[in-house]
């Protein structure tokens, strides 16, 4: 017995061994949530498999729900417009146009490194037939690079393609998004369009915004960062014994330095696909200008000057700002937009055309649906 004592005690804390007692915790904690991680996504696949279109259709009802807040459910019932509604009709035309730009946006950024692989290859091989030195070991880790990047666009490729869904909710909100959950889905609430009242090259960069996000696969990536963190919280508070203050105040300040982490996260999410976007409309032949000055709608609209690092988005104004700038480099640059000189005039004709094909007489919002 008297072994059995020692060793209980060793394992308390402040004993020898009590680091023994943390490793436990740790290793339990870990593999408590793998195996909870695991077994929901296992249910997940399973569901999904079982009825992939029936799954879709929950999803897209789900999130259309989810664009209404309290308020508005209260007053209205969630729907989405018929695609022969004039709303669906414009959305679809103008994202049609930029899924094509996104697809030879990706396209073009992997024929530029294919051509740089290759290059670093034909200097590699110049480079080992001289004594070693650093340019050939320079070469190869510059190589390597260009393979991850390559890699890294070929699975922007695998996102964007397939057929796209295009969902108008009849939400008076003032709001687009794509969802990791509904892939190739976005969703355009009728406040955007109604309110905001945009034009052509102003919707194409709402959509491409959002197909941006899609492309850099930020939802994924944002799902991937908020369980790194409450899996680093988890690890670190098993080491702590349960002594009340300390780890009241460890767990606080982890909590807050999480939020502060993924907010940093999400506006640099934001920026990157403000940047993608504006290039994506400039291949699609819209005017990079005028769909930069979109944002200065939402400038109207977003009178809260709190601190950035509160933010999930950036300030409008500062997004205003960036992508003027970035429209006036791209209209300096001829060779941006050689390409348009006759597409634009056909894009404008063809666009014109469908917002004026006749639509059946009466045209109203329907139950959500996923094709």
């Amino acid at each position: 017995m008297a072994p059995f004592t020692t060793l209980i005690a060793r394992l308390q804390p402040g004993g020898s061994w009590s680091w023994v007692r943390r490793a436990y915790r740790v290793a339990r904690l870990g593999g408590i949530t793998v195996a909870i991680y695991g077994a929901g996504k296992t249910a997940g696949h399973i569901e999904v498999l079982a009825d992939p279109d029936g799954m879709r259709r929950q999803l897209v009802h789900s999130f259309v729900e989810r664009s209404f807040d309290p308020g508005e459910r209260r007053t209205m019932t969630p729907a989405v417009h018929d695609e022969w509604s004039a709303l669906h009709r414009r959305v679809s035309s103008v994202g049609a146009r930029i899924v094509v730009a996104a697809r030879e946006h990706v396209a073009a950024q992997r024929s530029e490194l294919r051509r740089r692989i290759a290059q670093l290859a034909r200097e590699a091989q110049l480079a080992s037939d001289a004594p070693p030195s650093s340019q050939a070991a320079r070469a190869a880790e510059d190589a390597d690079e260009a393979r991850a990047q390559d890699a890294y666009w070929a699975a922007a490729e695998r996102r964007l393609s397939g057929q796209w869904q295009w969902v108008v909710t009849n939400s008076q909100a003032v709001n687009a998004f794509v969802t990791p959950y509904c892939p190739r889905c976005v969703f355009v609430l009728e406040g955007l369009l109604t309110q905001l009242q945009p034009t052509d090259d102003e919707l194409a960069m709402v959509i491409a915004h959002e197909l941006a996000h899609q492309l850099h696969d930020h939802g994924s990536r944002t799902l991937q960062h908020g369980v790194e963190g409450a899996l680093l919280q988890l690890l670190v508070l098993s080491l702590l014994d349960p002594t009340g203050l300390l780890e009241l105040a460890v767990s606080a300040t982890m909590q807050l330095g999480s939020y502060v982490s993924r907010r940093q996260f999400d506006r640099e999410c934001e920026a990157e696909a403000d940047a993608t976007g504006l290039d994506i409309v400039t291949r699609a032949c819209f005017d990079p200008v005028a769909a930069a000055r979109m944002m200065s709608k939402f400038v109207e609209l977003d009178p809260d000057r709190s601190s950035a690092w509160l933010r999930s988005h950036p300030l409008a104004a500062t997004r205003l700002k960036r992508l003027l700038s970035q429209s006036g480099r791209i209209e300096a640059d001829a060779r941006a937009r050689e390409h348009c000189a006759h597409e634009q005039l056909d894009l404008r004709a063809a666009l014109r055309a469908l917002y004026e094909r006749s639509a059946p007489p009466t045209v109203a919002p329907s139950a959500p649906r996923g094709s």
